[in-house]
Protein backbone atom coordinates (compact mmCIF):
# COMPACT_ATOMS: atom_id res chain seq x y z
CA UNK A 1 0.00 0.00 0.00
CA UNK A 2 1.01 4.03 -0.68
CA UNK A 3 1.63 6.41 1.65
CA UNK A 4 0.99 9.77 0.21
CA UNK A 5 1.93 13.26 0.80
CA UNK A 6 0.16 16.89 0.85
CA UNK A 7 2.88 18.72 0.11
CA UNK A 8 3.34 22.76 -0.21
CA UNK A 9 4.36 24.94 -2.50
CA UNK A 10 8.05 25.38 -1.17
CA UNK A 11 8.20 21.45 -1.14
CA UNK A 12 7.83 20.63 2.78
CA UNK A 13 5.49 17.96 3.33
CA UNK A 14 2.00 18.98 5.32
CA UNK A 15 0.85 15.69 6.03
CA UNK A 16 0.85 12.05 5.42
CA UNK A 17 -2.00 10.29 4.80
CA UNK A 18 -3.12 6.49 3.64
CA UNK A 19 -6.37 4.41 3.38
CA UNK A 20 -7.03 1.18 4.98
CA UNK A 21 -9.81 -0.90 5.49
CA UNK A 22 -11.98 2.16 4.42
CA UNK A 23 -10.51 4.27 7.02
CA UNK A 24 -8.10 7.22 6.29
CA UNK A 25 -5.64 7.65 8.54
CA UNK A 26 -3.34 10.63 8.08
CA UNK A 27 -0.30 11.89 10.53
CA UNK A 28 2.46 15.11 10.01
CA UNK A 29 4.88 12.06 9.53
CA UNK A 30 4.76 9.30 6.97
CA UNK A 31 7.31 7.75 9.37
CA UNK A 32 5.09 7.05 11.95
CA UNK A 33 2.42 5.97 9.96
CA UNK A 34 4.77 3.56 8.67
CA UNK A 35 5.82 2.55 11.72
CA UNK A 36 2.73 1.66 13.16
CA UNK A 37 0.06 0.64 10.55
CA UNK A 38 2.95 -1.18 8.37
CA UNK A 39 5.49 -2.43 9.53
CA UNK A 40 6.13 -5.55 12.04
CA UNK A 41 5.79 -3.95 15.18
CA UNK A 42 2.26 -2.98 14.55
CA UNK A 43 1.08 -5.10 17.61
CA UNK A 44 -0.86 -2.55 19.45
CA UNK A 45 -3.18 -1.11 16.16
CA UNK A 46 -4.23 -4.89 14.73
CA UNK A 47 -5.53 -5.35 18.09
CA UNK A 48 -7.78 -2.29 18.06
CA UNK A 49 -11.59 -3.04 16.36
CA UNK A 50 -11.36 -0.28 14.41
CA UNK A 51 -14.47 0.47 12.28
CA UNK A 52 -16.54 -1.83 14.24
CA UNK A 53 -17.20 0.24 17.47
CA UNK A 54 -20.52 1.12 18.03
CA UNK A 55 -22.31 3.52 20.22
CA UNK A 56 -26.05 4.42 21.12
CA UNK A 57 -25.69 7.97 20.12
CA UNK A 58 -26.15 8.71 16.17
CA UNK A 59 -23.85 11.68 16.66
CA UNK A 60 -20.64 10.05 17.76
CA UNK A 61 -18.23 11.50 14.84
CA UNK A 62 -14.77 10.71 16.70
CA UNK A 63 -13.66 7.80 18.76
CA UNK A 64 -9.77 8.05 20.41
CA UNK A 65 -8.00 5.30 20.90
CA UNK A 66 -5.24 5.19 23.86
CA UNK A 67 -1.77 3.01 23.39
CA UNK A 68 -1.14 3.19 27.02
CA UNK A 69 2.05 2.04 26.61
CA UNK A 70 3.28 3.98 24.35
CA UNK A 71 1.70 7.03 26.36
CA UNK A 72 3.99 6.00 29.27
CA UNK A 73 7.13 5.49 27.21
CA UNK A 74 6.51 8.83 25.72
CA UNK A 75 5.52 10.49 28.87
CA UNK A 76 8.76 9.40 30.09
CA UNK A 77 10.95 11.12 27.53
CA UNK A 78 9.18 14.25 27.97
CA UNK A 79 9.41 14.42 31.53
CA UNK A 80 12.32 16.03 33.72
CA UNK A 81 10.23 15.34 36.94
CA UNK A 82 8.30 12.12 37.03
CA UNK A 83 6.56 13.03 40.98
CA UNK A 84 4.70 16.43 38.97
CA UNK A 85 2.94 14.04 36.36
CA UNK A 86 2.53 10.58 37.05
CA UNK A 87 2.64 8.87 33.92
CA UNK A 88 0.51 6.05 35.85
CA UNK A 89 -2.35 8.22 35.66
CA UNK A 90 -3.26 6.74 32.43
CA UNK A 91 -3.98 3.26 33.99
CA UNK A 92 -7.17 5.12 34.41
CA UNK A 93 -8.84 5.81 31.33
CA UNK A 94 -10.39 2.46 29.44
CA UNK A 95 -8.73 1.90 25.97
CA UNK A 96 -11.03 4.33 24.20
CA UNK A 97 -13.71 6.62 24.27
CA UNK A 98 -16.49 8.01 21.83
CA UNK A 99 -16.52 12.05 21.31
CA UNK A 100 -19.53 14.46 20.97
CA UNK A 101 -20.48 17.52 21.03
CA UNK A 102 -23.09 19.67 22.71
CA UNK A 103 -25.28 22.87 21.80
CA UNK A 104 -23.23 23.96 25.44
CA UNK A 105 -20.12 24.06 23.95
CA UNK A 106 -19.12 20.43 26.51
CA UNK A 107 -17.28 17.42 24.68
CA UNK A 108 -18.46 14.39 26.10
CA UNK A 109 -16.78 10.90 25.96
CA UNK A 110 -18.13 7.71 27.19
CA UNK A 111 -17.31 4.23 26.93
CA UNK A 112 -19.17 1.07 27.89
CA UNK A 113 -16.64 -1.91 28.11
CA UNK A 114 -15.18 -2.68 31.22
CA UNK A 115 -12.68 -0.06 32.32
CA UNK A 116 -9.45 -0.97 35.08
CA UNK A 117 -10.90 -0.59 39.04
CA UNK A 118 -8.53 0.88 41.11
CA UNK A 119 -9.80 -0.88 43.92
CA UNK A 120 -11.98 -3.68 43.19
CA UNK A 121 -15.56 -3.27 42.15
CA UNK A 122 -16.65 -0.39 44.86
CA UNK A 123 -20.14 0.98 45.11
CA UNK A 124 -21.03 3.97 43.27
CA UNK A 125 -21.20 7.29 45.39
CA UNK A 126 -21.84 11.06 45.35
CA UNK A 127 -18.91 13.67 45.91
CA UNK A 128 -19.73 14.72 49.83
CA UNK A 129 -16.02 15.80 50.44
CA UNK A 130 -15.95 19.38 49.34
CA UNK A 131 -15.06 20.41 52.66
CA UNK A 132 -11.91 18.91 52.42
CA UNK A 133 -11.31 19.56 48.63
CA UNK A 134 -9.00 23.09 49.01
CA UNK A 135 -9.78 25.62 46.44
CA UNK A 136 -5.93 25.68 45.58
CA UNK A 137 -6.62 22.17 43.95
CA UNK A 138 -5.57 21.59 39.95
CA UNK A 139 -7.25 18.14 39.74
CA UNK A 140 -9.12 15.78 42.21
CA UNK A 141 -9.04 11.89 41.88
CA UNK A 142 -11.87 10.26 44.25
CA UNK A 143 -12.43 6.75 44.97
CA UNK A 144 -15.35 5.00 46.75
CA UNK A 145 -14.39 2.29 49.41
CA UNK A 146 -17.55 0.40 50.49
CA UNK A 147 -15.66 -2.71 50.53
CA UNK A 148 -12.35 -2.18 51.75
CA UNK A 149 -11.33 -5.68 52.19
CA UNK A 150 -11.15 -5.51 47.79
CA UNK A 151 -8.03 -3.14 48.26
CA UNK A 152 -5.56 -5.84 48.74
CA UNK A 153 -5.70 -7.67 45.68
CA UNK A 154 -6.45 -4.69 43.41
CA UNK A 155 -3.09 -2.84 44.41
CA UNK A 156 -1.76 -5.94 44.18
CA UNK A 157 -2.35 -6.39 40.29
CA UNK A 158 -0.86 -2.60 39.73
CA UNK A 159 2.11 -3.43 41.41
CA UNK A 160 3.08 -6.68 39.81
CA UNK A 161 3.40 -4.18 36.60
CA UNK A 162 5.90 -2.02 38.91
CA UNK A 163 9.06 -4.60 40.04
CA UNK A 164 10.37 -1.16 41.63
CA UNK A 165 7.68 -0.43 43.76
CA UNK A 166 7.11 -3.35 44.30
CA UNK A 167 10.76 -4.13 46.07
CA UNK A 168 10.32 -0.93 48.25
CA UNK A 169 6.88 -2.33 49.35
CA UNK A 170 8.81 -5.68 50.08
CA UNK A 171 11.81 -4.20 52.11
CA UNK A 172 9.58 -1.34 54.51
CA UNK A 173 7.57 -4.37 55.36
CA UNK A 174 10.25 -6.18 56.52
CA UNK A 175 12.18 -3.47 57.71
CA UNK A 176 9.81 -1.23 59.31
CA UNK A 177 6.82 -4.13 60.15
CA UNK A 178 4.36 -2.50 58.35
CA UNK A 179 0.94 -5.06 57.71
CA UNK A 180 -0.37 -3.07 54.84
CA UNK A 181 -3.66 -5.00 55.23
CA UNK A 182 -4.24 -3.53 58.70
CA UNK A 183 -3.98 0.05 56.86
CA UNK A 184 -7.10 -1.24 54.20
CA UNK A 185 -8.66 -2.40 56.80
CA UNK A 186 -8.66 1.11 58.41
CA UNK A 187 -10.29 2.54 55.69
CA UNK A 188 -13.74 3.37 55.38
CA UNK A 189 -15.79 5.48 53.03
CA UNK A 190 -13.59 6.99 50.32
CA UNK A 191 -9.50 7.95 49.44
CA UNK A 192 -9.17 11.48 47.48
CA UNK A 193 -5.81 12.67 46.10
CA UNK A 194 -5.43 16.23 45.16
CA UNK A 195 -3.04 17.56 42.81
CA UNK A 196 -2.71 21.66 44.31
CA UNK A 197 -1.33 24.37 43.82
CA UNK A 198 -0.46 24.80 47.85
CA UNK A 199 3.15 24.92 48.82
CA UNK A 200 6.20 26.88 47.70
CA UNK A 201 8.36 23.78 46.42
CA UNK A 202 9.32 22.40 43.28
CA UNK A 203 7.82 18.79 43.95
CA UNK A 204 4.17 20.46 43.76
CA UNK A 205 1.88 20.23 46.37
CA UNK A 206 -0.08 16.89 46.54
CA UNK A 207 -2.74 16.01 49.32
CA UNK A 208 -3.90 12.48 49.78
CA UNK A 209 -7.42 11.89 52.05
CA UNK A 210 -8.48 8.99 53.76
CA UNK A 211 -11.48 8.38 55.30
CA UNK A 212 -11.12 5.98 58.05
CA UNK A 213 -11.23 4.64 61.79
CA UNK A 214 -7.97 4.25 63.71
CA UNK A 215 -5.35 5.02 60.81
CA UNK A 216 -4.00 7.52 62.27
CA UNK A 217 -2.74 5.25 64.92
CA UNK A 218 -1.59 2.89 62.99
CA UNK A 219 0.56 5.36 60.89
CA UNK A 220 1.85 6.71 64.28
CA UNK A 221 3.32 3.44 65.29
CA UNK A 222 4.72 3.05 61.74
CA UNK A 223 6.45 6.37 62.09
CA UNK A 224 7.93 5.04 65.40
CA UNK A 225 9.13 2.09 64.11
CA UNK A 226 10.98 4.08 61.36
CA UNK A 227 12.92 6.21 63.60
CA UNK A 228 14.13 3.40 65.62
CA UNK A 229 15.19 1.41 62.58
CA UNK A 230 17.10 4.51 61.23
CA UNK A 231 18.11 5.75 64.81
CA UNK A 232 16.42 9.28 63.92
CA UNK A 233 13.99 11.07 66.61
CA UNK A 234 10.09 10.58 66.09
CA UNK A 235 9.22 14.09 63.96
CA UNK A 236 5.76 15.77 65.78
CA UNK A 237 4.87 19.55 65.42
CA UNK A 238 2.22 21.21 66.71
CA UNK A 239 0.61 23.99 64.04
CA UNK A 240 -2.57 25.67 65.21
CA UNK A 241 -5.09 22.94 66.99
CA UNK A 242 -3.50 20.44 64.39
CA UNK A 243 -0.44 17.87 65.67
CA UNK A 244 1.63 16.89 62.73
CA UNK A 245 3.69 13.96 61.80
CA UNK A 246 6.25 12.64 59.82
CA UNK A 247 6.50 8.57 58.38
CA UNK A 248 10.11 9.14 57.55
CA UNK A 249 10.31 6.88 54.25
CA UNK A 250 9.32 8.24 50.58
CA UNK A 251 6.67 6.95 48.37
CA UNK A 252 3.99 5.51 51.12
CA UNK A 253 1.47 6.52 49.28
CA UNK A 254 2.51 4.67 45.83
CA UNK A 255 2.97 0.97 47.99
CA UNK A 256 0.11 1.63 50.00
CA UNK A 257 -2.47 2.14 46.75
CA UNK A 258 -0.68 1.45 43.52
CA UNK A 259 1.73 4.16 41.08
CA UNK A 260 -1.11 6.82 40.33
CA UNK A 261 -0.12 7.68 43.99
CA UNK A 262 3.61 8.04 43.35
CA UNK A 263 4.88 11.61 43.84
CA UNK A 264 5.19 11.68 47.87
CA UNK A 265 9.41 11.88 48.95
CA UNK A 266 8.02 12.52 51.93
CA UNK A 267 4.64 11.74 54.12
CA UNK A 268 3.57 14.65 56.76
CA UNK A 269 0.67 13.86 58.18
CA UNK A 270 -2.28 14.86 60.29
CA UNK A 271 -6.21 14.25 61.12
CA UNK A 272 -9.44 16.21 59.76
CA UNK A 273 -12.42 15.64 61.40
CA UNK A 274 -12.50 11.52 60.35
CA UNK A 275 -9.89 11.62 57.22
CA UNK A 276 -5.91 11.24 58.09
CA UNK A 277 -4.63 13.80 56.00
CA UNK A 278 -1.17 13.05 54.10
CA UNK A 279 1.16 15.58 52.24
CA UNK A 280 4.33 14.85 49.69
CA UNK A 281 5.95 18.08 51.77
CA UNK A 282 5.47 20.09 54.86
CA UNK A 283 4.88 23.47 53.23
CA UNK A 284 1.81 21.65 51.33
CA UNK A 285 0.33 20.62 54.71
CA UNK A 286 0.40 23.75 56.45
CA UNK A 287 -0.95 25.87 53.75
CA UNK A 288 -3.35 23.14 53.26
CA UNK A 289 -4.42 23.40 57.45
CA UNK A 290 -4.67 27.09 56.71
CA UNK A 291 -7.02 26.60 53.78
CA UNK A 292 -9.56 24.41 55.59
CA UNK A 293 -9.05 26.52 58.80
CA UNK A 294 -9.92 29.93 56.47
CA UNK A 295 -12.72 27.74 54.57
CA UNK A 296 -10.70 28.16 51.66
CA UNK A 297 -12.58 25.18 50.46
CA UNK A 298 -14.41 23.79 47.20
CA UNK A 299 -17.78 24.00 49.38
CA UNK A 300 -17.26 27.60 49.53
CA UNK A 301 -16.97 28.05 46.09
CA UNK A 302 -19.91 28.52 43.53
CA UNK A 303 -18.07 27.46 40.62
CA UNK A 304 -16.66 24.33 41.91
CA UNK A 305 -20.36 23.66 43.56
CA UNK A 306 -21.60 24.19 40.20
CA UNK A 307 -18.55 21.58 38.53
CA UNK A 308 -19.83 18.54 40.99
CA UNK A 309 -22.82 19.09 40.63
CA UNK A 310 -22.46 18.01 37.34
CA UNK A 311 -21.22 14.98 38.23
CA UNK A 312 -22.91 11.63 38.75
CA UNK A 313 -23.17 9.08 41.46
CA UNK A 314 -19.46 6.84 40.67
CA UNK A 315 -17.06 4.21 42.01
CA UNK A 316 -13.97 7.13 40.52
CA UNK A 317 -14.50 10.42 39.68
CA UNK A 318 -11.46 12.67 38.06
CA UNK A 319 -12.08 16.58 37.85
CA UNK A 320 -9.17 19.12 36.35
CA UNK A 321 -9.02 22.55 36.58
CA UNK A 322 -7.27 23.32 32.95
CA UNK A 323 -5.90 26.19 34.07
CA UNK A 324 -4.95 25.21 37.20
CA UNK A 325 -3.75 22.12 35.55
CA UNK A 326 -1.36 23.35 32.71
CA UNK A 327 1.10 25.25 34.89
CA UNK A 328 1.47 21.89 36.64
CA UNK A 329 2.36 20.11 33.83
CA UNK A 330 4.77 22.70 31.75
CA UNK A 331 6.89 22.98 35.29
CA UNK A 332 7.16 19.15 35.09
CA UNK A 333 8.77 19.08 31.22
CA UNK A 334 11.76 19.05 29.71
CA UNK A 335 13.15 22.37 28.66
CA UNK A 336 12.66 21.22 24.64
CA UNK A 337 8.74 19.93 25.39
CA UNK A 338 8.24 22.51 28.14
CA UNK A 339 8.52 25.47 25.09
CA UNK A 340 6.23 23.18 22.69
CA UNK A 341 3.43 22.56 24.95
CA UNK A 342 3.31 26.65 26.54
CA UNK A 343 2.90 27.48 22.53
CA UNK A 344 -0.30 25.84 22.33
CA UNK A 345 -1.42 26.13 26.42
CA UNK A 346 -3.75 29.36 25.92
CA UNK A 347 -5.47 27.25 22.81
CA UNK A 348 -5.65 24.27 25.75
CA UNK A 349 -6.88 26.24 28.19
CA UNK A 350 -10.16 26.90 26.05
CA UNK A 351 -11.45 23.81 27.94
CA UNK A 352 -12.08 25.17 31.57
CA UNK A 353 -12.44 21.82 32.96
CA UNK A 354 -12.81 18.30 32.52
CA UNK A 355 -14.59 15.83 34.25
CA UNK A 356 -13.96 11.61 33.83
CA UNK A 357 -15.93 9.03 35.96
CA UNK A 358 -16.18 5.27 36.47
CA UNK A 359 -20.34 4.36 36.80
CA UNK A 360 -19.79 0.68 37.46
CA UNK A 361 -17.42 -1.91 36.43
CA UNK A 362 -19.32 -1.63 32.97
CA UNK A 363 -19.64 2.06 31.55
CA UNK A 364 -17.09 5.02 32.14
CA UNK A 365 -17.78 8.34 31.02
Amino acid sequence: QQISEIINPQGKSLLSFIVQDKLLIYSPSSILIEDILLAKKKVWSEELALGNSTSNQESITTVTYWNKNAIKHFSKLILEREGLVNPAMVDILPNYFFWTATKAGDIIGSNETATQQFFGNQAIQSLNCLSFVPNATASLSHWSISDNSLIKESVENQLSNSPKLSSLKDKAKSEFDIDFEEIYESIKGEIILCNTTLGNTESGGQILLIQQEDLLEKLTTIGKNVAENSKTTVFSMQYGNFVVHRLGFKEFPAMAFGPYFYGFQESFYTQYKDHVVIANNLQTLQDYLQAITKNDVWSSSVKNQALVKRCKPASTTVISDIAKVMPLIEKALNSHWKSTVSSVSEEITTFSSCIYQVENEHRSS
